[in-house]
């Protein structure tokens, strides 16, 4: 069975699982999809790992997963990286690298409405423009 169809299945059950909020049921599964390279599950070991579901808060392991899948151009991925980038959370505060991921999800046309559009404004204030 082709490996990308065992990720996306892996994930889909896990969303699932999730959904009953038992997330120490559900990280497995996304992280062996992730540790195979599949970014949206990328994506959601760093989220588990920043807000702390079912697993401890941890910033750093947040920060990393959200890189790869940032790396492999998730947009979510690349928010969420941006705003560790902006808050220091995980990695040093770096205003110039979270306008680069944020300025990368907002081509790919992700929004989070207003908020998105505030970051958008403090990071420019605060970078004199990009």
């Amino acid at each position: 069975m082709d490996m990308n169809i065992v990720q996306k299945q892996n994930t889909k059950k896990a969303f699932i699982i999730i959904k009953k909020k038992n997330y120490q049921k559900a990280l497995p599964l996304f992280e062996e999809a992730a540790k195979q390279g599949y970014a949206p599950a990328e994506f959601k070991v760093g989220y588990m790992y920043e807000y702390g579901l079912g697993v401890p808060q941890d910033y750093s392991k947040a920060a990393y997963w959200f890189k790869k899948a940032a790396h492999q151009g998730d947009a979510l991925g690349e928010y969420f990286l941006s705003r560790m980038y902006q808050h220091g959370l995980g990695v040093p505060q770096d205003y110039s690298k979270a306008a680069y991921w944020i300025k990368k999800a907002e081509k790919q046309r992700y929004t989070k409405g207003e908020y998105y559009i505030d970051e958008l404004r403090k990071l420019k204030h605060l970078l004199g423009g990009y």
